[in-house]
């Protein structure tokens, strides 16, 4: 999970007051906390940081899967305010990148939402206060609504349609409730989904410590509620399949050695189809599994150094897991 800050606030601010290193314990994932230069992101906002932040944070990514080995179909990018902003810029420059973003008093900016051509559906979560004098709600003559951002994204989704909308635990007296929208039947597997803060600020729920300008809403964690939307997705299973375990799938040899990927799959009645993938979400290779074979060499001579995705399909179900190439 990348966690972008607000504009003026700081990686380790950001850290401190969303308790995402708490969350991410209690989930078992890693969360990463990056600064922008001077304190901002290169967000499409007039006036604000001109960096390449795509690229900054797509490289980050790339030295993550390397260093700590991240799982590159389950990368998330989340922020707040300027670092919302600039989570729905990686959703339409690097959306292959990213298997779900989410956004905190974050809309976009007119010229960002015209210019945005996503490579892929996106799941995504919109968390906002009706009270957000930073960035309105209801938008203004620089920025985008709330609605309008959201059904930008219900277009590049393909959602068919909304669910009924409740209110969630109205529990602490801090006149504030929150109100949830989902729209779902999307294109790719993917949703989006809104938490409308009624009455809310430009802030963090459930902050740990104040996180903005005016009323933080403490009925719902936004890091938690972030987590519960983001964590169920993956870029790596294609619409329309659950991912669940096949006979047990492991590499026999990782990192690849002489140009041969070798699996075993244990036996199957079925022909299964392999299919070897980029971190792009590119299909490199395709391999078709012959029934009643356990074993399978996978010729992968072609493939530059670097990491890896293979993915076994069958009528049993999917099945996923990485490989290195040397």
């Amino acid at each position: 999970m990348i966690v972008l800050h607000g504009y003026t606030q700081s990686a380790n601010s950001v850290m401190l007051y969303t308790g995402f290193n708490q969350v991410a314990e209690e989930n078992r994932f890693v969360v990463a906390y990056p600064e922008g230069i001077n304190a901002s992101w290169n967000a499409g906002i007039m006036g604000g940081s001109t960096a390449d932040d795509t690229g900054f944070l797509t490289t980050l990514i790339d030295t993550l899967i390397k260093k700590a080995w991240i799982d590159p179909s389950r990368v998330y990018a989340c922020g707040m305010s300027n670092g919302g902003f600039m989570s729905y810029r990686l959703a339409c420059e690097a959306g292959e990148r990213f298997a779900a973003i989410g956004s905190v008093a974050g809309t976009m900016t007119f010229l960002s939402a015209q210019s945005c051509m996503p490579a892929v559906s996106m799941p995504v979560v919109h968390i906002h206060g009706t009270a957000d004098v930073i960035v309105p709600y209801d938008g203004n003559n620089a920025m985008h609504s709330v609605s309008a951002v959201l059904d930008l994204w219900k277009g590049f989704d393909s959602c068919q349609k909304g669910t009924p909308s409740f209110v969630l635990h109205d529990d602490h007296p801090d006149n504030s409730w929150v109100e949830q929208y989902d729209w779902t039947d999307c294109a790719g597997n993917s949703e989006v989904r809104l938490y409308k803060v009624v009455n809310g600020g430009h802030t963090w729920p459930g902050a740990v410590d104040v996180s903005g300008l005016g009323a933080t809403n403490r009925d719902i964690s936004a890091s938690e509620v972030i987590w519960e939307f983001v964590g169920r997705f993956s870029r790596a299973v294609p619409h329309g399949m659950v991912e669940k375990p096949l006979n047990p799938v492991r590499i026999i040899e990782n990192p690849v050695a002489n140009g041969i990927l070798r699996l075993s799959a244990g036996k199957s009645g079925t022909v299964r189809k392999a299919d070897i993938i980029g971190l792009n979400g590119t299909i490199i290779g395709e391999f078709f599994l012959e029934p009643g074979t356990g074993e399978y060499s996978l010729e992968t001579g072609n493939l530059a150094p670097g990491f890896y995705l293979f993915r076994i399909s069958g009528a049993e179900g999917v099945q996923t897991g990485r490989f290195i190439v040397l």
